[in-house]
């Protein structure tokens, strides 16, 4: 079997999935602007034996494209779970910070660090985050003030699954910053918000 009977095979194959001729023009050293038809060229260029008689030829042929294959199912199924895993929302380990819940929360649609809300409560976040990965949930604590009163703290809960926040108890639970991030380090040594 000569290479060229080879190509054509691939050819013919190739020309039912996609525009017809891009394997021969890749094997032809063209740029075809086609990966898989320039990796097949490649492939069979590469593993090619003229010594070989043309079943072991095609044997090798078919084993190297079985490969390839078996691969790029690898790599489109990885690439799915994090499709899915995007639609679920981050990872718990992915979050780092405030920065990343906020990018998280707004990404699902969320109002919660909204310019006109964090006006409105006159909110602050601090940057600390405390993690609860039993539960799904990132702790953080905001600061809000209401008119001239005094700034109150709250620790907020961040469920990582549904990028949603929520609060612990009520809004403005604590009166020092440290009292919120105390309460909040203690959930997370518990590993729970009860």
């Amino acid at each position: 079997m000569k290479i060229q009977e080879l190509v054509q095979i691939a050819e013919n194959a190739y020309a039912e999935v996609a525009d017809a001729g891009l394997v021969q023009r890749a094997y032809d050293g063209e740029d075809v602007g086609d990966g898989v038809a320039t990796f097949i060229a490649n492939e069979l260029t590469d593993t090619f034996d003229e010594s070989a008689n043309d079943h072991d030829q095609l044997r090798e042929a078919v084993r190297c494209i079985q490969k390839a294959g078996q691969e790029m199912k690898h790599v489109r199924d990885m690439l799915k779970v994090a499709e899915d895993e995007a639609l679920r929302g981050p990872k718990i380990d992915r979050i780092h910070g405030t920065d990343d819940i906020i990018r998280a929360h707004d990404a699902s649609g969320g109002y919660f660090f909204s310019k006109s809300t964090m006006r409105a409560f006159q909110s602050r976040i601090l940057s600390d985050i405390y993690k609860i990965p039993a539960e799904g949930l990132i702790l953080f604590v905001s600061s809000e003030k209401r008119g001239e009163s005094t700034r109150d703290y709250t620790v907020n809960v961040f469920e990582v699954k549904s990028s949603r926040v929520l609060t612990t108890k009520r809004v403005g639970d604590f009166a020092t910053a440290r009292g919120a991030k105390s309460a909040a380090k203690e959930m997370e040594k518990n590993n729970s918000t009860s």
